[in-house]
């Protein structure tokens, strides 16, 4: 009797407890929450199944409106291969609902972040399934802190739920134990075996995956029967896994059977296959059809009709591979674009009003370099651009395009279909009808470079809506319209009118759910640029107009293109709002000074670095910009009289100044006039040396007087009476005094990362903190030390704690390589450790500013990289360059070697451009030249004999270098740009 009464009490206090959990934990609220499903896929393939399952759920009523966004790559320390899956994601989740995190973690954390930050801003809470490690949960809630949301909005409303003791251990310790301080962490049974809570989602039994692939449900057969292909392919099936003979395992669905509370519907396999996977109620979705063939739901699409579809430039679809080069629109709305665009507006007889441009545009002449940035004779590489087309049949279509072709360059793209780069689609290439829009349909070929008729067609393989895409070939290529037609007939005027439909989304208009911005942080110095992307969610909504905007103009712009130009010190925050649903995101500009010169020496200012310009002849019909003054790549030209540029400048040494301008001009009554803050300091007559771009050394006969240390504004004027006046390279200021005697001088520079990022292990992050942890994260920063001209006395790393304290030992090594950036740092390419540089012991608290004083023998080079480790206590973080707080600065102490009593002028290099030789003109015995490319890597190391006068420059590729010029006591004679053909 007392053991049945024992029973009973049992049960009673079980009950109660259960009935006191449940009313202690949240509920998922569909129109207010978010479920982020975090999965690993390394190296196990459990968490494919997971994602199949998944993705069954979500196609059924119980969990329709549910909103989502799931990561793939939320790895840990875990070793093992990857496993790719990227579309059953897309089949699951949607093709821009979910982020890959193993490609870039750092993109990753941003997307997240910004997915989640209107959740939480507008009262929801966030759902993690942790189907993986927490390392990139940590990186994205931090990002949330670092956007100002609040740390108990964070705590209560962020809930992380995870299933699985491997994955707990598998996760960075910090990492783990952070997240369960900073969030809600749930630990809930696992679901890889039964009676302990929660269901056991795994099963040897092969007819559950057989019943998949052949269920009724078209969605849940599309979706298991990839997960099963993706598995196979892969090949990694280990015996513990119920996979590995034909079964079933998606264990960490159980996280989803929790947050939805799902309880008795789905408490078993069989009830999951029933309700989710074999079901022909609640839910039987089609998938997507993939690679066109479709109805045109996707919004508007431009329709064929007897055998002609014609298609406005502007009406695209969307944009891809843009970091290098983008399709920029230009019309009666947005007029601006990144620079060098030499070619002007052409805006006036374009179809509508309104074209595309690839941009920015590098190369406008023959003789420009070429490289992998400005010119791709591959299609698919930069700058690709999609359109729909819906066709009433399929077959061969021509493809006319109308183009500006404005000269030598700027004339040739490709075109595909459906993700595809047909032989037939390569090289479009324009040679007539320069400088006005022209319908052209030629394709270039070695025999004939300007192009052969009727070779350019896409075969349309099915009736329905496809997609057409334009990739690259050069930059500065201008596109209006294109024209797809069954006869090889060239348009006339500005073509047939283009027909849309389906512009309702296929019957109903599709909403904008979301917008996010390509950078949350981003840092710039004075005049600097950064185009910014905007995505807006979903793929499909009907109407992704988008305005762009600036809180603070005086610090930092933003046109309408998204394109932000830095103005001043300070930051400002640019935000991009949807015109459908006014959602919103921002990114937070901080904008430093210009860069001090080298040690208080001379000081260069290349004329390409404007910051603002204008003037008061409108040269747009010569094929200048306009107003003001054009950037190419080495300086300005199109200066008409009247034309101003200025500049920022950062004096670092106070005193005397001389000018001397690098220009050329073929121009009687040219002149060159400076202003130091308004002030005119100098006026000079610039002499006609018959050459636009012979760039030669005007001293001028007037000196800056006192020139204060600090930062300045900088304004040079063409203020000779000619209407066209001279072309610039470079504007050099040169002090006076206190070391004109030939010896050295002591100086400080200090100096940015150009690179700096962290490993954690075997994932790189490049992130605003740098997070160091003994055994496990290691820091790595890259400085540019090609200023430094002498020897090095002393020599300081500062940084600020940021993000997280610590405290133990901490080492700073010089990296034996520099042969990474922190886009592509990995164990791989990572620096080794060389010579010990020192070390700092202490606690490391949030804000505080930590100095490590460094040996300077070891540094050397114009690149130092540095490997920032812990070799004792907790794990710790400082502020990367990307951090408002403050960047990682290295302080540098030096003996200038240079002899300001040496004139640039002293010696000449000839041929500028060269093609196999240069030569050095010079009364100076030279004794060691290095050429350096364009990242600063040394390309040759000479040491010259005397009378010797040749350098060899045919190996080395087309493009720009720096070289060096040293005497034969090792001082600096003079640095030059030249550019190798």
């Amino acid at each position: 009797m007392k053991f049945k009464i024992r029973i009973l009490l049992l049960v009673v206090i079980l009950t109660t407890f259960s009935e006191a959990y449940a009313q202690q934990r949240p509920s998922f609220n569909k129109s207010k929450d978010i479920l982020i499903a975090q999965f690993d896929s390394k190296p196990d393939p459990d968490d494919i199944h997971a994602q199949a399952a998944l993705g069954s759920m979500l196609a059924h009523d119980d969990l329709k409106n549910v909103k989502y966004y799931a990561v793939a790559g939320a790895i840990g320390k875990q070793g093992g291969r990857f496993i790719d899956s990227d579309a059953l994601f897309d089949l699951a989740f949607g093709r821009n609902n979910w982020t890959d995190a193993d490609a870039n973690w750092n993109a990753s954390v941003n997307d997240i972040k910004n997915k989640v930050l209107p959740i939480l801003r507008s009262g929801g809470k966030v759902w993690v399934q942790e189907a993986g490690q927490s390392d990139i949960t940590r990186d994205w809630i931090q990002a949330l802190k670092n956007e100002g949301v609040a740390n108990s909005t964070i705590k209560n409303n962020v809930i992380v739920v995870q299933h699985s003791t491997w994955n707990e251990n598998m996760t960075s310790s910090g990492d783990l134990n952070w997240v369960k301080n900073n969030a809600t962490y749930r630990k809930i049974a696992d679901g890889n075996s039964g009676g302990n809570g929660t269901p056991s989602y795994r099963s040897t039994n092969k007819s559950f995956l057989t019943q998949a692939k052949n269920s009724p449900n078209a969605k849940a057969k599309a979706l298991w029967r990839e997960a099963d292909r993706v598995i196979q392919a892969h090949g990694h099936k280990p015996s513990h896994s119920s996979i590995s003979t034909g079964g079933v395992d998606y264990s960490d669905c159980v996280e989803n059977w929790w947050i939805f509370n799902i309880r008795g519907n789905a408490d078993n396999i069989a009830k999951f296959w029933n309700r989710y996977v074999t079901n022909t109620t609640g839910s039987n979705p089609d998938p997507n059809p993939p690679g066109g063939g479709g109805d045109g739901g996707d919004g508007c699409v431009a329709v064929e009709r007897n055998g002609v579809a014609a298609v406005e430039a502007e009406h695209f679809a969307s944009q891809s591979k843009t970091d290098k080069r983008k399709w920029y629109t230009f019309d009666q709305n947005n007029s601006d674009g990144p620079k060098p665009d030499p070619d002007g507006l052409h805006k006036n007889g374009s179809s509508g009003g309104g074209y595309l441009e690839i941009l920015p545009d590098t190369r406008v002449t023959h003789g420009d370099p070429l490289n992998g940035d400005n010119f791709s004779n591959t299609p698919g590489k930069h700058a690709i651009i999609d359109y729909k087309v819906k066709f009433s049949s399929a077959g061969k279509y021509f493809v006319w395009v109308r183009a500006y072709s404005s000269g030598s360059e700027d004339n040739g793209v490709h075109v595909g279909i459906n993700g595809t780069w047909p032989e037939s689609g390569k090289r479009l290439q324009w040679c007539a009808g320069k400088n006005q829009w022209t319908w052209e349909s030629k394709q270039r070929t070695d025999a004939n470079h300007c192009g052969e008729a009727q070779r350019i067609f896409l075969n349309v393989p099915s009736a329905g809506v496809h997609t057409i895409s334009f990739s690259m070939r050069e930059d500065g290529f201008e596109m209006d319209k294109f024209v797809l037609s069954k006869a090889y007939n060239k348009p006339n005027g500005t073509g047939p009118a283009e027909i849309l439909e389906d512009c309702n989304g296929g019957g109903g208009s599709v909403a904008v759910t979301g917008v996010s911005i390509s950078d949350s942080n981003v840092s710039l110095n004075v005049g600097q640029t950064r185009d910014l992307n905007a995505t807006v969610r979903p793929n499909n909504a009907s109407n992704k107009s988008v305005s762009w905007s600036s809180n603070n103009t005086n610090v930092a712009t933003v046109n309408s293109n998204g394109l932000v130009t830095a103005k001043s010190n300070g930051t400002a925050t640019i935000t991009v709002t949807t015109q459908d649903g006014n959602k919103k995101a921002t990114s937070r500009i901080t904008v430093n000074g210009s860069a001090p010169p080298s040690g208080g020496g001379d000081i260069v200012i290349e004329a390409e670095t404007l910051t603002n310009t204008s003037g008061t002849f409108n040269d747009a019909s010569a094929g200048g910009p306009g107003l003001g003054m054009n950037v190419t790549g080495i300086g300005v030209n199109y200066v008409n009289s009247g034309d101003w540029a200025e500049y920022n400048i950062n004096v670092g040494t106070a005193g005397n100044y001389s000018i001397t301008y690098q220009i050329s001009t073929p121009s009687d009554n040219a002149q060159v006039q400076l202003l130091i803050d308004g002030v005119v300091v100098a006026t000079d007559n610039v002499p006609n040396n018959g050459n636009w771009d012979n760039y030669t050394a005007l001293v001028s006969s007037s000196t800056i007087t006192s020139l204060s240390a600090g930062t300045h504004k900088v304004r040079v004027v063409a203020s000779g009476s000619n209407q066209w006046q001279w072309n610039l390279d470079k504007i050099i200021l040169k002090r006076i005094g206190g070391n004109n005697g030939g010896g050295s001088s002591s100086q400080t520079a200090t100096l940015s990362p150009i690179h700096d990022a962290y490993l954690d292990r075997n994932t790189r992050h490049n992130i605003n903190m740098v997070r160091i942890e003994q055994g496990k994260r290691s820091g790595y920063l890259m400085f540019d030390l090609s200023s430094i001209n002498g020897s090095i006395e002393k020599a300081e790393l500062k940084f600020t704690v940021n993000g997280d304290a610590g405290n133990g030992n901490v080492t700073i090594h010089r990296g034996n390589n520099n042969n990474w950036t922190e886009q592509n740092l990995s164990n791989g390419n990572k620096p080794g450790k060389a010579q010990s540089l020192g070390s700092i012991n202490g606690n490391f608290a949030i804000g505080n500013t930590k100095i490590v004083a460094l040996k300077t023998a070891p540094i050397t080079g114009n690149k130092l990289s540095l490997i920032i480790e812990a070799t004792s206590g907790n794990d710790f973080a400082f502020a990367s360059k990307e951090n408002s707080v403050g960047k990682p600065q290295l302080v540098i102490t030096y003996s200038s070697t240079r002899d300001n009593n040496i004139d640039d002028s002293a010696i000449k290099i000839f041929p500028n451009p060269v093609v196999e030789t240069i030569n050095f003109s010079s009364e100076i015995n030279i004794g060691n030249v290095k050429v350096y490319n364009a990242i600063g890597k040394l390309q040759k190391d000479i040491m010259f004999e005397k009378g010797n006068n040749v350098l060899d420059m045919k190996s080395l590729s087309t493009g720009y270098y720096i070289v060096k010029i040293m005497d034969e006591d090792n001082k600096v004679i003079t640095i030059q740009k030249i550019v190798k053909q």
